[in-house]
């Protein structure tokens, strides 16, 4: 194995870390591999860091095809993050079939799902699942059955955002969540547009000062925390990028 796909490999072994990205793509600069900069200049984007966006943007594009193609036949949709793949959509049925092969391809700590009712109870119990660290079923025609069997699986223990708006779930599967004792790193819940009100507050602009302020969610707030304790959850980041909530930076 060739010194490249070892240090690939640390950068899978710890995707929240920028640490083994930086020590990759000097590696893959000193070979005259455009990835490399491609990386270096992605983190400093990313970080916030001066650099030459024109460039990074230019290589952004031209890599596209190099970067999915490992994991093209199994993905719907994909977003990169500090220069790698960090973001796939996929159906239910070829997460069950291809999602070890996905996660063993690129360093992915955020997944979408999509057509995943029909196998939803096989989907919980997948062990490539415990990889994700955010995840996103957004109107999936879930119920209170599916929120149950979420709560109840072991996989999700290292879920920091979970996305379930625009799904049927009523208090039920909701109490079903705030029960779990499976959910311990979750500190962002998106459950808007559900059958039952959101209680999670969020900020929100007023739209003319760009000033944000916090709007409670609603009295479903207070049942969960006099039944189940207080939720971290209960209350949105102001800042909501995802990306950032599972973040280890340098």
């Amino acid at each position: 194995m060739s010194t490249a796909d070892d240090l690939y490999r640390a950068v899978l072994a710890r995707p929240d870390h920028d640490g083994p990205r930086r020590i990759y793509s000097r590696y893959l600069e000193t070979t005259g591999d455009e990835l490399g900069e491609y990386i270096r200049l992605s983190l400093d984007v990313d970080r916030n860091r001066p650099t030459n966006h024109t460039r990074q943007l230019e290589l952004h594009n031209r890599l596209r095809e190099r970067m999915t193609a490992p994991i093209a036949p199994w993905i719907r949709s994909h977003q990169r993050d500090r220069g790698l793949v960090a973001l796939v959509e996929m159906d239910g049925q070829s997460f069950l079939d291809h999602g070890a092969d996905v996660f063993a391809r690129a360093p992915i700590q955020h997944l979408d799902l999509v057509q995943a009712k029909p196998v939803f109870a096989q989907l919980m119990k997948h062990p490539v699942l415990a990889k994700v660290q955010t995840l996103g079923i957004i109107q999936g025609d879930l119920g209170d059955e599916e929120a149950k069997l979420l709560a109840a699986s072991p996989n999700v223990r290292n879920l920091v955002f979970l996305s379930l708006s625009g799904n049927r779930i009523g208090q039920f599967g909701l109490e079903a969540i705030a029960a779990s004792k499976n959910l311990p790193l979750l500190r962002a819940f998106d459950f808007g547009f559900n059958a039952v009100e959101d209680p999670v507050g969020t900020y929100v602009s007023d739209g003319v000062s760009g000033l944000q302020f916090f709007q409670p969610g609603g009295p479903l707030a207070s049942v969960i925390v006099d039944k189940y304790g207080p939720k971290p959850w209960l209350e949105f980041p102001a800042n909501g990028d995802r990306r950032r909530m599972c973040d280890a930076g340098e």
